[in-house]
């Protein structure tokens, strides 16, 4: 019998099986639209089948074969059109597997009165190691194991090692054989050997940085606050004290340090310069002769606008020695177009033989322009007393 792939039912029940439509080419989608599909039959509702579903005739037996039997069961209903057919498995007990037995244990007769029986604890004593056999095994005793965290072979030190040198940390690397082995000794945590070493790290890198900005700022000798007296200076002590907090340097205010040689001017303002490098702004330390220099030299080629442009990447610019030499015009220049570039965005410190004040006569030409800004934001110190380098200071 030859079964229709759609409703599942006989073809000689169904009839003439209806062909697909034919192919539309696309020119006649796009000029009438693609044409709607016909309705399709709605499948009959579904048929329930009670047990037993099929009778057989006065001479013929019942298949003994459930799937025979459960196949003459949904026959009729297929035959009469359903799509679907719920049959009573439960009618069937052969289809079924067989459910497993329940044995239930033993009545025994519980004592109320008796004292329940201490169980062992199966992981107190000595533990026997046994063979395939059943047999006890004469195994010589294991030592423990003990587990280092941080007691590295080797091979792993140089792997950590070089692992630090890529990624460019040389002070956490050359920090991590201490720190390791106080971790070791003193049983650290992960965290706090952790943070050991990036301390370590972040201090030596400001350490490098205060380093190269001391370097690229040019300090004449190197004389900070440790060696520094304030005795030494005719600057109340309280003075100096409020200057080295370095407040007038995040102001973009002025310092100018006047008085006769050898009073303290330029030691004073080395260690102040320092103090800035080490608050981890930068300085630059410059000369009188040095401003001049860069004017001759970059005046035929226009560049001394560039090159004070990277002056006044620092900071606090120190500019040491003016008047002990003769006004140079170029020295005027160079110390007018510095001002002027600084006014109100870095900090100018000068040291002078000569009082701010009386610049116009000391350079008539360019003096007056360069002390009403270099004063307008200042603080003036003089400076008076002998020699320092005549006692032996």
């Amino acid at each position: 019998m030859t079964w229709c792939d759609q409703c599942l039912r006989p073809l000689s029940l169904v009839g003439t099986v209806r062909e697909p439509s034919a192919t539309v080419d696309r020119w006649s989608i796009r000029r009438r639209g693609f044409p709607k599909a016909p309705p399709r039959r709605p499948h009959p509702p579904l048929a329930k089948v009670s047990a037993p579903a099929f009778s057989h005739g006065p001479g013929q037996a019942a298949s003994a074969d459930p799937i025979e039997r459960l196949i003459e069961a949904a026959l009729p209903a297929i035959i009469e059109g359903a799509t679907s057919v719920a049959l009573p498995i439960q009618t069937m007990p052969d289809l079924l597997p067989p459910a497993p037995p329940i044995e239930s244990p033993p009545p025994e007769a519980a004592d109320a009165t008796a004292e329940p029986e201490p169980q062992e604890d199966p992981f107190e004593g000595p533990v026997e190691l046994r063979d395939m056999a059943g047999a006890v095994r004469d195994d010589p005793p294991v030592a423990p194991v003990v587990v280092d965290d941080f007691g590295l072979d080797d091979a792993v030190d140089a792997e950590i090692e070089d692992l630090l040198r890529r990624i460019r940390l040389p002070h956490m690397r050359e920090a991590a054989p201490r720190i390791l082995s106080n971790a070791d000794s003193q049983g650290w945590s992960p965290a706090e050997v952790l943070r050991a070493l990036l301390r370590e790290e972040a201090s030596g890198r400001c350490r490098s940085s205060a380093e190269g900005r001391r370097a690229a700022a040019r300090f004449p000798t190197g004389r900070t606050f440790d060696a520094w007296d304030p005795s030494l200076s005719s600057i109340p002590a309280s003075v100096q004290s409020d200057l080295r907090q370095l407040d007038w340097v995040g102001r973009s205010e002025n310092l100018v340090l006047w008085g006769p040689p050898g009073t303290g001017k330029s030691m004073l303002a080395e260690a102040l310069g320092h103090a800035t490098v080490d608050s981890g702004r930068r300085a630059v330390w410059l000369g009188v002769d040095d401003l001049a220099a860069l004017v001759r030299r970059h005046r035929t080629e226009g560049g001394v606008g560039q090159q004070l442009h990277r002056i006044l990447r620092a900071e606090l610019i120190v500019v040491d020695g003016l008047g002990y030499l003769a006004p140079d015009r170029d020295a005027g220049e160079g110390l007018y177009r510095l001002v002027d570039a600084a006014y109100e965005h870095r900090s100018v410190l000068l040291t002078s033989n000569v009082d701010p004040r009386d610049l116009a006569t000391f350079m008539p030409d360019i003096g007056p322009a360069i002390a009403d800004r270099l004063l307008h934001h200042a603080r003036v110190y003089a400076t008076s007393g002998p020699s320092l380098r005549s006692t032996g200071h």
